[in-house]
């Protein structure tokens, strides 16, 4: 096997991104959010049936956002544990040549 190179990510400034993105996912919304019922004393309202839909069309979305950023940072795990290993092989290629 010929030498293997280190790759060009730096690994400490990848992990801080895919942690800052972790940390924000959390502020997405809460897990606790749900669909708002509308006050019985305005729903004869004809404009209040719209209004409620449209809350728990933005709940269900951006819990699904949640899910979805949630599997991308899955994803970055994926790659990040495979550019460690890259480095790391890289360096013990490197070590072996020098043998």
């Amino acid at each position: 096997m010929g030498k293997t190179t280190k790759t060009a990510l730096d690994p400490e400034i990848y992990k801080a991104i895919v942690d800052e993105i972790e940390f924000q996912k959390g502020e997405i919304i809460s897990d606790t959010d749900t669909e708002k019922d509308a006050d019985a004393a305005i729903t004869t309202n004809s404009t209040v049936p719209a209004f409620v839909k449209a809350d728990a069309d933005v709940v269900k979305m951006l819990q699904q956002l949640k899910v979805q950023v949630g599997n991308i940072i899955e994803t970055m795990k994926n790659v990040q544990a495979n550019i460690e290993e890259a480095n790391e092989d890289a360096t013990n290629s490197g070590n072996q040549l020098g043998r």
